[in-house]
């Protein structure tokens, strides 16, 4: 779970990220994301850990 400061843009949000693996063994990493901010700056926060959860699903999907 992380929380942002009050000093970034995207205050207030939180984001918790809880990891599964489906029937054929996959992982999966679920994300919940609140962001009481103007809707811009929470789409940008989306995106940048839509970005970041890619990269850790190809590293699992990798082996690494």
């Amino acid at each position: 779970m992380g929380f942002h400061k009050a000093s970034e843009k995207a205050y207030p949000a939180v984001t918790c990220r809880r990891f599964d693996k489906d029937q054929q063994g996959n992982w999966i990493a679920n994300r919940e994301l609140r962001c009481e901010t103007d809707s811009p700056v929470c789409d940008r926060l989306a995106d940048e850990f839509q970005k970041l959860d890619e990269q850790l699903r190809r590293s699992l999907a990798n082996g690494k």
